[in-house]
Order: structure tokens, then sequence, then C-alpha cells
């Protein structure tokens, strides 16, 4: 059997601090579609982690994003 690499996303954002919470609530909600975590908490820097089978449905989910919730992407790595 032929062992298969999973690839991961990172995603760093700046956001908001006061809607860090909130932001985690929806990806929870969403089946756990991706994880958060925090960086800098002051400064709203979090980082959002998936396999990159996801991408799609995280991008949806995120451009589906309420008016108020503005995320700022900072940087995208690829992880094997």
């Amino acid at each position: 059997m032929q062992k298969q690499n999973l690839v991961f996303i990172i995603k760093t954002l700046t956001i908001s601090a006061d809607k860090i919470g909130f932001f985690r609530s929806l990806l929870e909600a969403c089946d756990n579609l991706a994880i958060l975590t925090t960086v800098d908490e002051k400064q709203g820097l979090v980082a959002l982690r998936y396999p990159e089978g996801n991408t799609v449905e995280v991008e949806e989910m995120l451009g589906a994003l309420p008016d108020h919730l503005t995320l700022v992407p900072v940087d995208v790595q690829r992880y094997h």
C-alpha cells in the first residue's frame, strides 16, 4: 500500500481582535472545516490551517462571511 502525503494550507490573516472568537465559532459550526490558531491577539493575527482538499470549501466560506468580519490575507503556505 502506497503512503499518501497530505498537503496542508496555512493561511495567515488579520482580523479585528474582538472578532477572533466569533470567527472561531463560525469555523466550528462548519464541521471544523479548518483550524484557527491565534498568533498575536493584540494585532488580530491568526493562522487558518486546513487540508488542501478543503480549499474550495474554505474559500467559499470566507467569501460568505458577514460584512462586519473583515479578513485581510497576510501569507499562504503549503506544507507536506
